[in-house]
């Protein structure tokens, strides 16, 4: 007798490892965090450097800027975590994802990470 046919497209979902998906998202994290930590170091830097300035300017008499605009990096380390321990809580060895949760978890591209990327890069040095 044949096995019963899953109308699903291929590649649209895909069944992995618990574990193999845990220690992927705990990796992608850990990294995340690194970067987020050394990118706000490299941010509070460029305030304070500013903010020196403008103090500066000002007890000197020159025109200063009272306003900065360098937005502080965003730490999205509890999107990761909350991911984790929903999984840490799923019964079972193996977890189905579809397209979106593969792209999120397993490749580390979230909605967010062009802005995130972007955001890094302009507060550390290579």
């Amino acid at each position: 007798m044949n096995e019963p046919r899953d109308d699903r497209r291929i590649g649209e979902c895909v069944l992995v490892s618990k574990e193999a998906l845990l220690t992927k998202l705990k990796s992608n994290r850990d990294t995340h965090r690194e970067k987020f930590l050394e990118a706000l170091a490299g941010w509070q830097k460029q305030v304070i450097n500013a903010l020196e300035r403008a103090v500066e300017e000002a007890k000197a008499g020159r025109k200063f800027r009272t306003h900065i605009s360098l937005p502080q990096p965003s730490d999205h380390t509890s999107d990761y975590d909350d991911i984790i321990e929903a999984l840490e809580w799923q019964q079972g060895a193996d977890v189905l994802l579809d397209r979106t949760d593969f792209t999120r978890y397993v490749r580390n591209e979230w909605r967010w990470s062009t802005d995130f990327a972007s955001s890094v890069r302009s507060y550390t040095v290579a």
